[in-house]
């Protein structure tokens, strides 16, 4: 018993000095995305592809490097602005809000307002950590949109043929409009 103890005692130290110089692979080991210690804060990179009318908001919230997305506190390794230090695992504080301290309030920002973004639920389909995809989604292009709507319903609609559409997002606003369609206004 005591030495299980020790054991555990001795993991929980390695694991919250969060050092990935050290650690790395302890830490990849239990959590996802950990960054490389190879990996230099100097990497930084702008991305192109944020539509223009997010990029503010997105900005500051994300910097490119080695083909990778990472969001900024993570990226600095600033776990403890989101996390509970005494806890790796909980939140300061629940979705949106914690979101909110560092980025704008969609819900105040259009008349109509995504489901998910109305409910505060960021994660899912944006990772708080890094990603592959621009402004940190889970998933690319429709295959994102494909995760709540139905791909067959949406091709029975003239402007959706899909095989042309690349993105939802080329036409629609995933956080919000001025139209219940969350048509992206023209520019």
């Amino acid at each position: 018993m005591r030495r299980a103890f020790y054991i555990l005692f001795c993991v929980q130290l390695i694991i919250l000095s969060c050092s990935t110089n050290r650690n790395y692979k302890t830490l990849s080991f239990f959590f996802d995305g950990v960054p490389e210690p190879s990996f230099s804060q100097e990497d930084t990179l702008a991305d192109e592809n944020i539509p223009e009318a997010e990029n503010e908001l997105l900005s500051i919230s994300k910097i490119r490097a080695e083909s990778r997305i990472y969001h900024e506190p993570y990226r600095l390794r600033g776990c403890s602005n989101c996390h509970l230090q005494s806890s790796v695992s909980e939140m300061k504080e629940k979705e949106p809000g914690l979101c909110y301290q560092c980025h704008k309030d969609f819900s105040e920002l259009y008349k109509y307002v995504h489901g998910p973004v109305q409910g505060g639920f960021c994660t899912s389909c944006h990772s708080p950590h890094s990603s592959s995809e621009n402004a940190l989604l889970l998933k690319p292009g429709k295959e994102i949109c494909a995760i709540c709507h139905n791909s067959t319903n949406l091709s029975s609609i003239p402007a959706h043929g899909l095989d042309k559409v690349e993105s939802c997002l080329d036409c629609h606003n995933p956080h919000g409009g001025e139209s219940n369609l969350l048509m992206r206004s023209k520019r």
